[in-house]
């Protein structure tokens, strides 16, 4: 059929049905929002050492699993939600991660809003200004200077960072987050097995 004979309203829907026929069938999303920074490291630690992106799975798997090896560690707390939401908002469009469980991404997100809520960050701030604030807040919290942590975390923290830093102090254990952390460890795991040169 010619393209003249549909209809203006016909032509304006395609685009929205192919992305809707894209969310149903498991295909690559169309678009991608701003990027999400990984935590920057602690002092001491080489940064380009081997895939930080996997490191970014291992260390959020490791700390949601028994968060009470963290207690008193506020800004390894930070890392790993930093690294939650980096994972959330990144793992969906990676190359090495289209062959994973789509139910992986939905347990990411699942998990990403229990922690949001237990620590007092906005729900509706965009990832990239969460994860940037938690990265920013570890550097701080690295050189003791709790104030400057606070104030990192203020513009995505409705009751002020402070309070965020409470949470950081003792993480609680969060089921939703430890399940989602620990799909994508051994989500990974399985593609690194059935592509090894990825």
């Amino acid at each position: 059929m010619a393209a003249g004979c549909f209809s203006e309203r016909t032509r304006r829907f395609f685009p929205v049905a192919l992305l809707l026929l894209g969310a149903c069938t498991g295909a690559p999303r169309l678009v991608q929002g701003p990027e999400v920074p990984l935590p920057p490291g602690p002092p001491g630690t080489a940064s380009s050492a081997g895939d930080p992106g996997r490191g970014a799975v291992l260390s959020a798997a490791y700390a949601f699993a028994r968060p009470e090896r963290l207690r008193g560690n506020p800004a390894a707390a930070a890392r790993a939600v930093a690294s939650l939401e980096w994972m959330t908002a990144t793992l969906p469009f990676e190359q090495h991660w289209i062959a994973a469980t789509p139910a992986t991404f939905s347990r990411l997100t699942l998990g990403r809003d229990e922690v949001r809520v237990a620590l007092g960050l906005s729900r509706d701030a965009p990832p990239h200004l969460v994860a940037a604030a938690l990265g920013q807040a570890a550097l701080a919290l690295d050189r003791g200077d709790r104030e400057a942590a606070a104030t990192a975390l203020n513009p995505v923290a409705p009751g002020g960072g402070a309070g965020v830093l409470r949470v950081l102090d003792a993480l609680p254990r969060l089921p939703r987050a430890a399940e989602a952390t620990a799909m994508a460890d051994h989500e990974m795991l399985r593609l690194m097995q059935e592509d090894p040169v990825s």
